[in-house]
């Protein structure tokens, strides 16, 4: 559907190509809850086995949230993309620590967890740090005292020495 000459004059190219990819999703209306969603409840990352979580949340099916995750991309293109993903943890650029530590409390909240290491082992020392970052960021606020804070495991070692190359020799 074309938007109109006002709209095609004053919207830039981007938003113009999104809203043509978003008109054709059958949950078109839902998109920018689930940016939203993305961002201020799931703490701007997710893994493929959160795909179902995120559609529930926002009423988009399951098979439609990549799709839709992408037009972000669309509407605010950037070189390389908005979304880098590291150990299949999908994250979305730009959003502070403390954000992403909010994503962690809803997490740990939904599937009851007391340490992040149960669901999230490849991953529970990131979780810790993000949860502590929002803690004493939002702390207060949320009336969640220091103490609650979670001890951080250092990331998992390589599994073999051989995976890192020798330090060069000084000089």
């Amino acid at each position: 559907a074309k938007l109109g000459a006002f709209y095609e004059v004053v919207l830039p190219d981007s938003f113009l190509s999104g809203l043509e990819k978003l008109a054709v999703l059958p949950e078109w209306e839902k998109v920018p809850y689930l940016f939203q969603m993305l961002v201020e409840v799931f703490g701007g990352f997710y893994r493929d086995d959160e795909i179902e979580l995120l559609a529930a949340a926002t009423g988009i099916a399951p098979a439609n949230i990549p799709t839709a995750l992408a037009l972000y991309q669309e509407f605010f293109p950037t070189g390389k993309g908005w979304f880098y993903t590291v150990k299949g943890l999908h994250r979305l650029k730009l959003i502070p620590a403390f954000l992403r530590g909010i994503g962690c409390f809803f997490r740990q909240s939904v599937h009851k967890l007391d340490r992040y290491e149960a669901k999230y082992p490849d991953h529970s020392w990131l979780y810790c740090k993000w949860h502590n970052v929002a803690i004493v960021t939002c702390g207060r606020e949320l009336a969640v005292p220091e103490k609650q804070a979670l001890p951080v495991a250092a990331p998992a070692k390589p599994a073999s020495p051989k995976a890192l190359p020798p330090a060069p020799p000084k000089a």
